[in-house]
Order: C-alpha cells, then structure tokens, then sequence
C-alpha cells in the first residue's frame, strides 16, 4: 500500500509536470512589433502593413492562430522580447551580439548594409571616404559601421526618408543604408528603387520572425511550412512588391 506521504510527492510531481513547467500555447503567445518600415509601416499609431505585419499576418491565418501585433517604441519592443516570456516579435535583424539572446524562429527576408549611389558607381569603402558627403541615419547601426569603417564626412539626418530625398536632389554623394530600407524609401520618395547602384558591404545578415528565449524548444514547424507555401504559390512575392524589395530578395 502506498504511503501518504508518497502519495502526496507524486501529486506534486504531476502537478509540476502538468502546469509549472507547461509550454506555452500558441493561443498564449504575445505578438510586439517596432515601427521599422518597410519591416512594419505605422500611420498615426495604427498599422497600415509591412513586409514583416503582412508576413506574420498571412503565416498565422494559414496555421489558424489568434494574431493580435501591438506596436511599442523599438527600445521597449526590444527590451521586451530580451527580457520576458511567450513574446513574438515581427522583426528583428539576426547579430552575433543577438544571437543568445532570443529564439531565431524565421528567416523572412535577407538584409544588408552597403554604400549606395543612385544611378552612380558601386562604391568601396576608399573610395566613398574621399567624398564631398554620404548620408547615414542618426543613432543607427549603419552610423556606427561607416563611423567604425573611419568615414568622416558623413551627413547625418534624423530618418530614412529623408536621407533618400536629399540622395534624389543631389544634395548628398552617396547613403549608407539597409538594402531594404533604401528601396522603400526612394519608393516612397516617387523615384525607381532599382536607380539605386550598392557598392561595398558593410554587414549582412537576415531580418527574423523571433521570440522570446523560452521558446527555444517550441515546434515552428508548421510556421516554416506556412511561409515555403507563400514562396511557392507568390504570395510573399506580393507582399515584397508592395514596398519594392522583389528585385533585392529575389
């Protein structure tokens, strides 16, 4: 005959098995973007689309999952995504100095940052130094790369917008940018994206799907299955069309 005492231990085994340390549904899971275009595009607080929204949008309607993306200030949405559980966020670029930091659920769309001329010569680091200007986002990683690469006659602005205006008017030589927001905002700006010439590497990688570091052991098998359908019948070529990338992905 079982002991009381036994009994209640094992109780407390189950108990434990069955809910303290339960995975998460994906009904439960939390869903965070930062307004980052063309990854997500925000007007006046609310979301009018992106390559990433779109993406996660579509992916989760295919594998029948509640979806509801609220948008935070990028330093939260980060800080959230590092720091607690069962969160999603729509995009986040993948770096060694990232790479402990979170689950890496979903590779959307290949990025990179290069020196770029608009209808001009493919730049080296040499040479895009021994120009009048080259214009770089404030407080940005492309800041930081072309600062560390020893550029000093950067021009710096506040956003990406308008580091492409002043590309189309002639008034800097060359940006230093992420291929994918270049395109976007020369779009936007009412010139052709592919006027755009990338000259010289600064860094590459991939813009994810990721997720908090307790997802680490979750099944995304279904998302990854999900998303080569989108490849395959060209429903992910739309979504990149929409805000210029076909040509810089595909």
């Amino acid at each position: 005959m079982i002991s009381i005492r036994k009994l209640i231990f094992l109780m407390a085994v189950a108990l434990v098995g069955t809910s303290w340390f339960a995975k998460p549904s994906f009904a439960e899971f939390k869903f965070i973007a930062g307004p980052i275009p063309p990854y997500a595009v925000i007007e006046r607080g609310q979301i009018k689309g992106g390559v990433h929204i779109e993406t996660l949008t579509e992916i989760a309607r295919r594998v029948n999952i509640p979806l509801e993306i609220q948008i935070l200030p990028w330093a939260r949405a980060y800080s959230t995504i590092i720091n607690q559980d069962d969160y999603i966020i729509a995009m986040m670029v993948r770096t060694p100095a990232r790479e402990d930091l979170m689950t890496w659920i979903l590779p959307v769309i290949p990025e990179r940052i290069v020196f770029w001329t608009l209808d001009g010569d493919a730049l080296t680091v040499d040479q895009a130094a021994g120009l009048k200007r080259v214009g770089v986002q404030l407080d940005t990683p492309m800041q930081a790369l072309a600062a560390a690469r020893g550029l000093t006659n950067l021009e710096v602005v506040s956003d990406p917008n308008t580091l492409a205006k002043l590309l189309i008017r002639g008034r800097i030589d060359a940006m230093v940018n992420q291929v994918s927001m270049a395109r976007y905002s020369v779009m936007l700006e009412g010139s052709d994206p592919n006027r755009l010439v990338p000259g010289e590497d600064l860094f590459s990688s991939h813009v994810y799907i990721a997720g908090s570091r307790n997802l680490a052991d979750h099944d995304f098998s279904a998302w990854e299955a999900a998303f080569d359908a989108m490849k395959a019948d060209g429903t992910f070529a739309e979504i990149l069309t929409r805000y210029g990338l076909d040509a810089a992905v595909n």
